[in-house]
């Protein structure tokens, strides 16, 4: 039997997780509407992170894990450095899906039981490092268009240094830099903060 607190902290991620899949779920069947209004795309990330913020707390770790790859993609979405394409649409459905299936464990008779929990996260992995390869491959390709735009040289990393624009620190006033010069021949891309 479950403390008190615990259980009431419980019931109140189990109903809160019901808004929070809603959301995401209406994110990702209509994308390309989410992605043209940038409080649709906070309203997903926001989603993710409170999934994986009550999952962290309840030490429910493979719904933290699943959230923590949503909600990074989310951001780059959000921070315009990538444009989805048919596949990554495909990929983020699969790890939703993986989501709503631990979340409907956990919240069953018997909770999200360990072996249970494994094995859902052992047909998960491989979904998951096959998004981050794919998103990488994304941000990669969107390197030319976006460095264009000074204020998405923040969290591009070239050789570990963090890609701040000289002339412009705070971004371009225009849609297009006027200063732009070209980017690095040949620059080693990491991208900080959204493959984990």
């Amino acid at each position: 039997m479950l403390p008190a607190w615990r259980e009431r902290i419980t019931g109140y991620f189990i109903e809160e997780t019901k808004d929070n899949l809603t959301t995401i779920e209406r994110g990702l069947l209509n994308l390309p509407t989410t992605l043209s209004d940038p409080e649709s795309v906070k309203e997903l990330c926001r989603a993710a992170n409170s999934l994986k913020g009550g999952a962290a707390m309840l030490g429910i770790s493979s719904i933290q894990k699943i959230a923590h790859h949503l909600e990074q993609c989310f951001k780059a979405f959000k921070d315009n450095l990538v444009k989805p394409d048919q596949k990554l649409e495909l990929l983020l459905l699969q790890l939703y899906t993986t989501l709503q299936e631990l979340l409907e464990q956990f919240a069953g008779p018997f909770g999200l039981r360990e072996e249970v929990a494994a094995q859902i996260m052992s047909r998960a992995w491989p979904v998951i490092e096959e998004l981050n390869s794919h998103l990488q491959q994304l941000l990669n390709q969107g390197w030319l268009n976006n460095c264009r735009k000074c204020q998405y040289f923040y969290g591009l990393r070239d050789a570990g240094n963090l890609l701040i624009c000289a002339v412009h620190p705070a971004g371009p006033q225009e849609e297009f830099c006027r200063d732009w010069e070209g980017h690095p021949a040949g620059a080693d891309l990491e991208i900080s903060g959204y493959l984990a």
